[in-house]
């Protein structure tokens, strides 16, 4: 008796651990993902010739079209069905800025066994420095 208690114990710990790295693991590859996906829009939707006139005018078409590709090519076929995304590009005068938020599900052991599904909830916000060091 005592020990399948103690196989019930080491068993949901097992659980908790991997859970805990593929948690830690998906939220890292989402962070970086979004972050590539953010610059990416910045950078795609600003021309070299507004640049070349000292004005960084953003096309938000061409920039959001270059976020949601660089998302899907970073995330992965898996990852990017199971992905809610939100891209929010901003131009305040000269000022630019690019807002991004995920919301990603994950089958995670524990949840699975309560029946609920896990999630994670990224948002990050970038915004355009004319020189970068």
């Amino acid at each position: 008796m005592r020990t399948l208690i103690w196989l019930w114990i080491a068993f949901l710990l097992l659980c908790f651990l991997l859970d805990a790295a593929s948690y830690f693991l998906v939220r890292m590859r989402l962070d970086r993902a979004l972050d590539l996906a953010l610059d990416g829009a910045l950078t795609a939707g600003i021309s070299e010739e507004d640049l070349m006139w000292g004005r960084t005018l953003l096309r938000q078409d061409r920039a959001a079209a270059a976020a949601k590709k660089l998302l899907e090519e970073n995330l992965g076929p898996y990852l990017a069905r199971r992905t809610d995304t939100e891209i929010f590009l901003e131009q305040e005068g000269e000022g630019l800025a690019a807002q991004g938020r995920l919301k990603a599900r994950l089958p995670l052991l524990l949840a699975g066994f309560l029946g609920r599904e896990g999630q994670i909830y990224i948002s990050k916000t970038l915004a355009y420095q004319g020189v970068y060091h």
